[in-house]
């Protein structure tokens, strides 16, 4: 029933796992290469005979769509390489194409990494086997699973997506997630693919212009390649043309990351007078003041943060470091205490929180929460520098 379709380029340390984790779900498996020069065509041919070749053109909608061509089944599923589908949802995937009035199926991918500061970061459960010890995740969803034979083509030179040519009434959400490891920083720095997309975002707002979306994502990219300057003019670009909380939110960080406090502050002021209630926008905004030491107008933005979205741990221990710095121990182990209840390995703010602890001098909580930090992560500097600090003093 399902053509899992891949495009590859030297993913050998991925592809073996992505491939078993399709047992019991494809009926027929592509694998598109676009010049692998390590081991990744010998494992794929050992799992699929349609292994093909394709010249690499710099688009990724040209090779998704020639990798749904070869497809002979009444379903297509896109994954990469650096993905997985859990055991235990194969049959919930089969099962959705049992619906032949629906033509696709939008689906949450799990962006897994070790930063809780990411936007959108969601702490790993134990739900997952396939989570792998990472710290987390942010979510992502678009369009994996359709019909083929429909004529439905992928769109894009980058960041490619096929949901603009599906109707959306013929498109339904699931919440059966794949799970992908390519934002862990191993993996970022072994496909090195920073240089790469940056050059293909290049090329695809020289094509496409008057096209926001397509800048931000440049400007984005300029951001993770330390490329702040360019970062600020894309920025400033995306907002003649559009307006949304996400672009003055990184513009206010990238203005900031140069030193430009004033504009940075400005920009985050004119965001916040047309979205008064973005917590990413609000949560940015604090943190530079914050980095400014401003510490009584951080604590004003991180208080509405957590009042707009109680669940937001991140505010939680940005509140809890400001009263910290305020001095006023009490409210800084509230708001610890807190973010952690949110967020268990959460070990900055129990860092904060044995900070607190000691400030009040409770020596012996303090080096609990320390303890628990080191027995998670051994090699912590900060938790050993305070380990340290604590033993000679206590």
């Amino acid at each position: 029933m399902i053509s899992v379709c891949l495009i590859v380029k030297n993913e050998e340390p991925w592809i073996e796992a992505c491939l078993q984790s399709l047992t019991g779900l494809a009926s027929e498996i592509i694998v598109v290469d676009t010049g692998s020069t390590d081991g990744t065509r010998e494992i794929a041919s050992r799992y699929t005979s349609n292994v093909f070749s394709f010249t690499w053109t710099g688009d990724f909608s040209e090779a998704r769509n020639f990798s749904c061509e070869k497809a002979t089944q009444p379903w297509i599923l896109i994954l990469d390489a650096d993905e997985v589908i859990a055991e235990k949802d194969r049959s919930k995937i089969l099962a959705l194409t049992e619906n032949p009035m629906l033509h696709a199926y939008r689906i949450p991918t799990r962006n897994y990494v070790h930063d809780a500061n990411v936007a959108g970061f969601k702490p790993s459960a134990n739900e997952y086997t396939e989570e792998k010890g990472a710290l987390g995740y942010f979510e992502s969803s678009k369009v994996r699973l359709f019909q083929s034979g429909r004529g439905y083509r992928f769109q894009g030179r980058v960041h490619e997506m096929v949901d603009p040519t599906i109707p959306t009434s013929l498109i339904q959400n699931c919440d059966i997630p794949v799970h992908h490891y390519g934002c862990l920083p191993e993996e970022v720095e072994r496909k090195q693919k920073a240089r790469a997309y940056q050059q293909a975002l290049e090329e695809k707002v020289r094509e496409e212009s008057s096209n926001p979306k397509a800048l931000f994502e440049l400007g984005i990219q300029y951001l993770n390649n330390g490329k702040t300057t360019e970062a600020v003019a894309t920025f400033e670009r995306v907002l003649k043309q559009a307006d949304a909380p996400s672009v003055y939110a990184h513009l206010g960080h990238a203005y900031f990351q140069l030193g430009k406090n004033s504009e940075a502050l400005s920009t985050f002021q004119r965001g916040m007078q047309r979205y008064p209630s973005d917590p990413d926008l609000l949560f940015n905004y604090g943190s530079v003041l914050t980095d400014m030491q401003a510490w009584e107008k951080a604590l004003k933005i991180f208080e509405k943060i957590v009042i707009l979205q109680p669940s937001h741990f991140a505010a939680e221990r940005a509140l809890g470091f400001c009263l910290l710095r305020l001095q006023k121990f009490e409210g800084a182990v509230s708001h610890l205490k807190k973010a952690i209840s949110l967020f268990a390995d959460f070990n900055e703010a129990r860092l904060d929180l044995a900070v607190a602890y000691a400030n009040q001098g409770n020596v012996a909580g303090a080096k609990v929460e320390v303890d628990r930090v080191l027995l998670k992560d051994p090699q912590n500097i900060p938790a050993r520098r305070l380990y340290r600090i604590l033993t000679q003093g206590g």
